[in-house]
Formats: structure tokens, sequence, C-alpha cells
């Protein structure tokens, strides 16, 4: 188990995260870890969730009561302990698995030579964004301004010794960021002054610190500090002792490379790869005859097949990139937990490259820079697979429009498209023709053929879900002599398929895959996602979603379209939404899971009471609008207010619904049969 507090505050276990949902956990956890291996004394637990004199008589058993849920969370590592002492708690933990430890401790080891830079660099790529960015106490915002300060001081020393070190160039636009983000600390001017010099801009130079002399003067009636006015002299007068070192570090190439690398990265095509004609289609026409897209967004829910068709499309045209393809799974949603950085990313791409390690720059800019002069005026092929967001796609980015780009995502990464051209393609599950040729690819058109009745019990379970099919056809492979009848019994059951289709491998395991995207979402958006899979039936308008989860209509239109973003609702129509059968069982056992009793009862009950408020007015509307309509509309209503009251039944408490809504009015009634 590890830990994390340079960010959101975050518990890692095995491949994923440990969701801590509640603010008061999240606060003694991080009070708790700040000081690991010491007693955090009571009071200051006390203090820091009731602040001042607010804390109610039982402050002491909330505490407590905070402390239990955490002792179970961590009860899953045996080498993790929180202990009570001395009328205080102590978490007992090795410190190298807290990462603000793990920076202190790079820091201190990264050495006075060459690469002391890049060691520093190594230590703030552990930062995640603002120090404990989801603890809101008071007692610890003084912890996370010194946080803060540590780590500007940190980000400091790196960009002294890369300017120092001959680097400058690379580091200007990160100090222009910084100047504008802290425009008091005197050291980052000065470092950009003298990176603008070295780089033979000596008038910006002199601009900067102009600019921060009369800042300071508006501001506090004095002049930058005597080395700020040492360097601005130094400047004005050319003087040698600024000239950058005569000593340059060449791009090196790995040992064994050549100069012009050609990277084969692509993963092993997708066995027994089936369907997908339009969407392969689509990419083709995309390409064009000479292979020159520019890029394209594969989208759909998680075990959809999104890598699966990259992949294949990638080796199907292997032939047109003779440059090398290069690939990256950028764990936008795995069970890795944190996604990779786009440094990282292209850090990898370099090295496939053939450029040495000593010679990638530290800075991100840098190295796209680098990347993106590489594959100018070469005809290769990038897949970037698994992408949360654009802003990790965009720096992978070549500049040269011969290279190919495909990204698949769960998320609609619409930045990528409104800015940067890319085409999406929405992946749908399979066809049943398709579904069925899954089967027969792994087990043979004998096997398929001589059950039809279990086949197809096996497609409508797995409703043209690939990964489903592929997990039901991986384990009737393993079992040659079985019936295929055996797997259709199995998940036949609803209430228990989704329990069928887990796996000990995460990456096999259905309930697994769909569970990485409800990590990204909301407390909102989570609420709603589960409350969606208490509803009946799996298609729902607008209004009656309104009704289910308790909010105004464009509330509720804002989360399914955030939903709708990240493939886990599907909007059909205008106003119209719907729920693959198996994302809504996840969603329902997330709803009995996270969402308490009561919660669950009343939203059916709002449901019920909706398609109730509804039928009435299309039933008295029936003699002055058509005849034909009108039956339909009131039927639907009829029918969905008794499936949704079918749903609930031995929930609600009491009975709600009155008789009439089992009854239809004669003509409906007449029409209906």
């Amino acid at each position: 188990m590890e830990f994390g507090v340079l960010g959101p505050v975050v518990v890692r276990h095995g491949h994923g995260e440990v969701r801590i949902a509640k603010a008061q956990q999240r606060c003694v956890l991080a009070m708790l870890l700040l000081d690991a291996g010491r007693v955090v004394p009571l009071d200051r637990i006390t203090g820091a969730l009731w602040e001042g004199d607010g804390a109610p008589r039982t402050a002491r058993n909330g505490v407590q009561r905070a402390v239990s849920d955490l002792r179970r969370m961590l009860a899953a590592d045996p080498d993790v302990r929180l202990c009570y002492q001395a009328a205080g708690y102590v978490l007992e933990v090795d410190p190298a698995r807290i990462d603000l430890h793990r920076f202190r401790e790079l820091v201190v080891r990264a050495g006075d030579g060459d690469g002391r830079a890049a060691a520093l660099r190594q230590a703030l790529d552990l930062w995640r964004g603002e120090p404990l960015a989801d603890v809101t106490a008071p007692e610890l915002a003084v912890v996370k301004q010194a946080l803060v300060e540590e780590r500007l001081s940190v980000l400091e020393e790196s960009l002294d010794w890369e300017v120092r070190t001959g680097r400058h160039a690379a580091v200007v636009p990160e100090l222009r960021l910084l100047v504008a983000a802290h425009p008091w600390r005197e050291r980052l001017h000065g470092l950009l002054m003298l990176a603008l010099y070295r780089e033979g801009r000596p008038a910006e130079a002199l601009r900067v610190f102009h600019d921060v002399r009369q800042a300071f003067s508006a501001e506090t009636g004095t002049d930058p500090g005597p080395e700020l006015r040492r360097l601005f002299h130094l400047v004005l007068r050319n003087d040698p002792e600024l000239d950058a070192p005569a000593v340059t570090t060449p791009i090196a190439v790995a040992p064994g490379a050549s100069a012009a690398v050609v990277p084969r990265q692509l993963p092993a095509p997708p066995k027994g790869f089936t369907g997908r004609d339009r969407e392969l289609a689509a990419l083709d026409r995309e390409a064009g005859p000479d292979g020159t897209l520019v890029l394209s967004a594969i989208g759909g829910p998680g075990g959809i097949g999104k890598t699966w068709l990259a992949l294949h499309w990638a080796h199907r045209h292997a032939d047109r990139f003779p440059d090398g393809q290069l690939f990256v799974d950028l764990r936008g949603f795995s069970q890795e937990g944190s996604p990779l950085t786009p440094a990282a990313a292209v850090r990898g791409f370099l090295e496939a490259l053939g450029i040495a390690p000593r010679s990638i720059p530290a800075d991100l800019d840098a190295r796209v820079r680098l990347f993106r002069s590489l594959v100018a005026d070469r005809r290769m092929l990038i897949v970037v697979d698994n992408a949360r967001s654009s802003d990790q796609v965009v720096p992978l980015l070549p500049g040269s429009p011969l290279c190919t780009v495909v990204v698949t995502s769960r998320n609609r990464l619409t930045d990528l498209v409104t800015r940067h051209g890319a085409q999406p393609l929405r992946l749908d599950v399979l066809t049943e023709q398709e579904s069925r040729q899954v089967l027969v690819s792994r087990l043979g058109e004998d096997r398929v053929a001589a059950e039809p009745a279990a086949v197809g019990e096996l497609l409508a379970c797995c409703g043209g879900f690939p990964l489903a099919l592929a997990i039901v056809a991986g384990r009737a492979a393993a079992h040659p002599d079985f019936p295929l009848a055996a797997p259709a019994a199995e998940l036949r059951d609803v209430a228990t398929r989704l329990a069928v289709l887990d796996d000990d491998d995460p990456a096999s395991s259905l309930p697994a895959v769909l569970s990485w995207s409800h990590d990204t979402l909301t407390d909102e958006q989570a609420r709603v996602f589960a409350l969606l899979g208490v509803a009946a039936g799996v298609d729902l308008d607008l209004p009656a979603a309104a009704s289910l989860v308790g909010r105004t209509t464009p509330a509720t239109r804002s989360v399914l379209h955030a939903l709708e973003d990240k493939h886990l609702v599907q909007q059909k129509a205008p106003g119209q939404w719907r729920m693959h059968h198996l994302i809504k069982l996840h969603a329902a056992e997330l709803a009995h899971r996270d969402l308490a009793e009561a919660d669950r009862d009343a939203a059916h009950g709002r449901l019920v009471d909706f398609y109730l408020h509804a039928a009435d007015p299309a039933h008295g509307s029936l003699a002055e609008a058509d005849r034909d309509a009108a039956h339909g509309r009131l039927v639907d209503f009829y029918l969905h207010a008794a499936h949704a009251a079918a749903h609930a039944a031995g929930m609600l408490p009491g009975p709600r619904t009155p008789r009439s809504m089992f009854s239809l009015p004669p003509s409906a009634a007449a029409r209906d049969r």
C-alpha cells in the first residue's frame, strides 16, 4: 500500500486506488501521513476537523469513527498499522511508501554532479498538483503553504542547475510562467534574466529587471535585492561572467542504435478480431490512399474494443509507415492508478527513436520540440492508447502531416476534435452476426453450430459487448468438452451476471474494467450513475431521469452529458438516454454498495410518481388528439409506471401506487391487445 499527499490524498493498493469518500477520513489520514511514525495528538486532530471552539461534545467519537474506517481500509496491508498511543494516534508505515518522504529522499540523494538537475526533476515528478488538494481543514493551511514553498525551492534549484549547465534555452518558457505565478521570488526573475541573456536576448533580460523593479516599487516602495541588481549591471556591460559554459552536450544516440532508428512498438494484433467493417472503412477514408491522416480519436466505454480496433487497423496498414510505428498506453483508465504523464510518454518515444537517456531534456516543452524534430518528414504511425484527456495527448502530436495518429479513450476528447481536427469515431456494440463470429473464431464453427439455443442465450447475455464475449469464449475454449449450455446457464441470472464475467486478472474482468471509468466520476456524477442503475429498463427520457435523481431538468441534463462524454450512457435521440444492460448492472451494484436503502427507495418512488402524473394528462387528451397516437402514448406511460413499480416491489415503504396503475383504460387496453 502506497500513499500520496503531493496532490489530492490518495491510497494505492495493488493495481488500483482506494477511494476515500469522506472529508474527515481524508483529513485524519493526511495528518497521520505528514507525521508518519510520530504520535499525532487527539486534540490536534479534533482542532483540525472542527475549527476553533466549534467542536461538538461528540468530537472525539467522530475522530474515533474516522480512525475506525481508516483501520478497516488499511487492514488490507499487514505492514501498515494505525495505533493509539499516549492520547493520540500514530501511523506505523515505511516512509518510502509516502510520496512526500520519497520526494525529500530523492532531493537529498540528488548529488552535485551533472545529473543533479535530472535527479531533482525526478523528485518533482512525484507532485500531482496542490498538496493536500482535497483537504480543507484550516489547521493544515500553514502546512500546505510550507509544502508549496518546499517544492518551489527545489524547482528553483533544478532550474538553476539547468541554466548553469547550458540548458538555458529549454527552460525559458517554464521560467516565464513561474515568474508570472510567483512575482516576488527574486531568484526566478534572476534565472529568467540569465537564461534570456545566454540565449542572445539581452534586451528582454533587461526588460525583466525593469518590470520587477517597477512592481517592487509600486507594492513595497523598495528595490530588488543586491543579487538581482548585480545581475542587472552584469547584463548591461555584457560581462563575460554571464557567458554560457563552453562545454556543450550534443544529442547522443543510444549505444548500438543507428542515427535513424525505425521503431516497431505495436503490440501483437488482437487474435480473432472480427467485424467493425464500418469503423475500419472510416479509418481508411480518413487516412486516404497515402496515409496522411493527422488524427483520429476512437471512443467508447471500457471493454468495447477500442484498442483491438486500433491495433488491427495499425497492423493491417503497417506497410504505409516505413519509418516506424510508436505505441504508448497512457493508463488513463487502468489498474495502475495514476495516468502516465506526457513527459514520461514523450521520453519513451525519444528512447524508442534512439536518443540516449542523458540527452533527453528534463523540460516537457524541450522534449516535445526534440520529438517533433526527429519525426519531421518521416512517415510514421503513432498509436496513443487509453488517454484520459486531451492534455495527455497534445504533447505527443507530431508537427509533420506525414504522420498518422490514432488515439483511443473512454472520454470524448472534445478539445482534440475542436482544436486539432481529430476525427471522432464512436464504437458501439457488435451486431449479433459479428458477436457470433467472435465465438466461432475461438471455438470453431462446428461447436457453435451444435448448440444454437445456448449460443443465442450467450449472445443475448453479452449484448454485443466485445470484452464479455471474449471472456465467455476464452473460458469455453479452456473447457472444450463442456457444453455451451453451461456458461449460458451461469449468465442467465441477471443478479449474478457481472460476477460471472469477473476474473482475477483485472484486464480480463468486466466489473474491474468498468470500475476504472466510475473511479473518474465526481460525487454527483457517481450518484446519478448509480441511480440510473436502479431504474427500470435501459431507456429513460430526460424528465423521467430528473425525477429519478431528484434534480432539476437542467442539472440532470448536465450530468447526463458528462456521463455521455465518458461513454457510460448514450443519447439515442434528443432527450432519450440509454445504458447498455451490462453497464446498467454495474451501476445497480454500485447503487446497492454506495447508496442508502432510503435513497434508493425515494428514487423509485419519484420515478413511479412521475409516470403516474405523466399518464393522467395523456388519458384526458384522448378525445382531442389523434386516437392512435394518444393510445400509444398512454400505453407507454402505463407500461413504464407498471415496470417501475414492479422493479421497486418489496422496497417501497407501503403501497404507493393506486390499483388503476395496473389496469389500463378500456381503449388503451384494447389497443395493447
